[in-house]
């Protein structure tokens, strides 16, 4: 398969990292223009009711922008938002006191989309133990950028599956806090099925 880059995202869905897995590398276009409603600016995570989505509001101009230009919008109150979500979802689960202060100051920090998604990606890479395979950041004039990431995941442990059945490709955060030290090699398997 010709190489791809990936799509920055704050905590990208599970089969994000199965991808970069596959293709041996993590190569990352940050030369992208700002999307609404895509994986830039949003994660899924498994909730009591079902999936639930946390976005990160941005300030909106009326024309496009480039990504390394959109700023995060910190008149609402998302930051509170996703850190009562993350705990209603996963503080059942087996490790989320293991990670939640180590994932819950990215959230904090007052920067731009792009820059806290790049602290997102890397918070996670070292959690999941993935720095033999370390993220590249491309910011080349010329992107070909993989979209075709999304697809299903094998099933493992959720909080929730015993009433909601398993959430597909949620957040690399449910998979982390349902899996704790055991997610890397969950992905690493993931790849030889």
């Amino acid at each position: 398969m010709d190489a791809f880059l990936l799509p920055p995202c704050l905590f990208p869905p599970v089969s994000w990292y199965i991808s970069g897995l596959q293709q041996n590398h993590f190569r990352i276009a940050t030369n992208l223009i700002y999307s609404k409603r895509t994986l830039l600016s949003r994660y899924e995570i498994a909730g009591a009711n079902g999936m639930q989505i946390l976005s990160v509001p941005v300030k909106h101009t009326d024309q496009k922008q480039a990504l390394k230009e959109v700023q995060i919008a910190f008149v609402e109150p998302w930051l509170k938002n996703h850190k009562t979500a993350l705990e209603s979802a996963y503080k059942k689960s087996p490790f989320y006191e293991y990670y939640d202060y180590k994932i819950l100051p990215v959230l904090q920090q007052e920067t731009a989309l792009l820059q806290l998604a790049l602290m997102g990606l890397k918070t996670v890479h070292q959690l999941l133990y993935l720095e033999d395979i370390p993220l590249q950041f491309h910011n080349s004039e010329i992107i070909r950028y993989h979209e075709d990431f999304i697809h299903p995941v094998p099933e493992y442990p959720q909080v929730f599956s015993d009433r909601n059945g398993f959430k597909n490709n949620m957040s690399v955060l449910d998979l982390l806090f349902n899996l704790g030290p055991d997610a890397g090699d969950y992905l690493r398997g993931a790849i030889s099925k």
